[in-house]
C-alpha cells in the first residue's frame, strides 16, 4: 500500500513520522512544535507565541486579539431579557447583549465583528418566546475585552419586524395592531357553514383568522401612509394610484378574514382604534421610504403573498380556499407595486444603490421568522404548518426575491439564487 518513494498513502513514513523527522501531529520528537514552542503553543517563558500573556492579553496591557475595547460598557446588559413585543416597549440604546463563552472558556475565542449577527445576539438572547420575527440592530463593538466572563456585544439602532400576511404597519421598527372589539362593520357576513373541525381547531382557527384580519386591517394604515409618502418625494400618478387601490384592497382582506373569524366563533367581531402615534416621524426621508418598502414588501409581501397562495392551494374547504387564493391575487399586485417603486426611487436617486443593495442583503439573510404554530392539522382551512410556510419561504427567496434583486440592482446572479 506504500507509494514507489517507500512512504504511505499519506505521505509518512513506515514509522509513522513525515518526511521531515516530525511526528504526524506536527511536533519534534521531543513534543515540541517545529518552531520551537510547547505543544500548547506557548513560548518557554509561558507567553504565547504571539507575544501575549497566559491571559490573553497583549504584553502592552491592550485588548486581545479578536477582541474589542468598546469606549464605554457603561450600558445596560440585556441578556436573556425575554422581551415581548407588542408588550414591551421599544428599548432605548445602546445596550449590551451576551452569550456563552466558547468550550474552551476564553474570551479570545469569542466571535468577532465579522463572525456574529446582531440577528444571532438579539434572537436568541433577548427576544422573549413570544417573539417570532426579525430582529434588527447595528453592531457597535465587541467581543468586549473586559468582560471575561461571556461573549459581549454593544448593539444600538434596535428595531424589530413581524412577517405578516400584507404589509405591516410599523413604527419605530414595531408592529402595531387595532386589538379586537365590538361588531363595528369590519366583520363580513357570509352563508359560510364552519364543519368538520374539533373544538380545538375550532378555537386555533378562531384565533388565527382574527390575528390575520388584524394584520390586514393594520395594512390599510400602512398603504395610507405609504401614499403620502409617495407624494411627497414626486412619485408619479400610476405608483400613488396603485397604492390608494391597495388600501380599498386591504379593507376587504381585513372584512373576509374578520368573518370568517365570526363565523368559527359564532360571535360578531369587531377592530378597534389603531395606534398612530410617531406614524409620520421622518415619512418624508427618501433613504426611510426605500429601506422599509424593501424590507416590508419586497421581501416580506413578497413571501407573504405566495404564503397565501399556498395556503389556498392547499386547503380543501372551498369557501376558504376561495378567499386566500384571491386575496393572493392581490397580494402579488402589491408586491409589483413595491418593486417598481424600489426601481422608481432608484433610477431618481441612483446614490441609494448600495443602501438598496445592504437592505435587500440583510433582509435575505433573516430566516423566516413564522407565526403559524399548526403542525399540519389546520391546513384544510387555510392554515400551513410552520414547516410548510418556510419551505415556500425559502424557494420564493432564493427563485423569486433575490434574482429580482439581482436584476434590479444589475448584479449577476448566482446558481443557488436561480436553482
Amino acid at each position: 500500500g506504500s507509494d514507489a518513494d517507500g512512504s504511505d498513502a499519506d505521505g509518512s513514513d513506515a514509522d509513522g513520522s513525515d518526511a521531515d523527522g516530525s511526528d504526524a501531529d506536527g511536533s519534534d520528537a521531543d513534543g515540541s512544535d517545529a518552531d520551537g514552542s510547547d505543544a500548547d503553543g506557548s513560548d518557554a517563558d509561558g507567553s504565547d507565541a504571539d507575544g501575549s500573556d497566559a491571559d490573553g492579553s497583549d504584553a502592552d496591557g491592550s485588548p486581545p486579539d479578536g477582541t474589542m475595547a468598546c469606549e464605554t460598557v457603561d450600558v445596560p446588559d440585556y441578556t436573556d431579557y425575554g422581551w415581548t413585543p407588542w408588550t414591551d416597549e421599544v428599548l432605548g440604546d445602546p445596550f449590551m447583549i451576551c452569550q456563552p463563552l466558547p468550550d474552551d472558556g476564553e474570551v479570545t475565542e469569542c466571535p468577532t465583528m465579522s463572525e456574529i449577527t446582531s440577528w444571532d445576539l438579539l434572537y436568541y438572547h433577548f427576544i422573549g418566546d413570544e417573539g417570532w420575527g426579525d430582529p434588527y440592530g447595528t453592531l457597535v463593538c465587541g467581543p468586549e475585552a473586559s468582560r471575561t466572563d461571556a461573549c459581549c456585544y454593544i448593539i444600538e439602532g434596535f428595531e424589530y419586524m413581524e412577517w405578516a400576511e400584507g404589509r405591516p404597519f410599523t413604527v419605530d421598527g414595531q408592529a402595531r395592531l387595532a386589538p379586537t372589539s365590538e361588531a363595528n362593520g369590519w366583520s363580513q357576513t357570509s352563508e359560510w357553514m364552519a364543519t368538520g373541525m374539533t373544538e380545538n381547531q375550532r378555537d386555533r382557527l378562531v384565533a388565527h383568522w382574527t390575528e390575520t384580519a388584524q394584520f390586514e386591517h393594520a395594512s390599510v394604515a400602512s398603504f395610507a401612509r405609504f401614499t403620502m409618502q409617495l407624494m411627497a418625494v414626486g412619485a408619479p400618478a400610476d405608483l400613488v394610484m396603485e397604492a390608494t387601490r391597495a388600501q380599498a384592497d386591504e379593507i376587504r382582506h381585513a372584512r373576509v378574514c374578520l368573518g370568517i373569524a365570526s363565523t368559527l366563533a359564532d360571535e360578531t367581531i369587531g377592530l378597534g382604534a389603531l395606534n398612530i402615534d410617531g406614524a409620520l416621524e421622518g415619512a418624508d426621508s427618501v433613504a426611510s421610504i426605500l429601506i422599509d418598502t424593501i424590507k416590508e414588501a419586497c421581501v416580506n409581501e413578497t413571501i407573504s403573498a405566495a404564503i397565501c397562495q399556498a395556503s389556498g392551494e392547499a386547503a380543501t374547504d372551498a369557501f376558504i380556499a376561495d378567499a386566500l387564493l384571491s386575496l393572493a391575487e392581490d397580494e402579488q399586485r402589491h408586491s409589483t407595486l413595491a418593486w417598481r417603486t424600489v426601481r422608481w426611487l432608484l433610477a431618481e436617486h441612483p446614490e441609494l444603490a448600495d443602501l438598496a443593495r445592504a437592505t435587500f442583503n440583510e433582509a435575505m439573510a433573516q430566516p423566516w421568522g413564522s407565526s403559524s404554530k399548526a403542525t399540519g392539522d389546520l391546513t384544510p382551512w387555510g392554515v400551513l404548518s410552520r414547516a410548510q410556510e418556510q419551505a415556500v419561504a425559502s424557494r420564493i427567496m432564493r427563485r423569486v426575491v433575490k434574482p429580482c434583486a439581482d436584476a434590479l440592482l444589475g448584479t449577476k446572479p448566482t446558481v443557488e439564487a436561480i436553482a
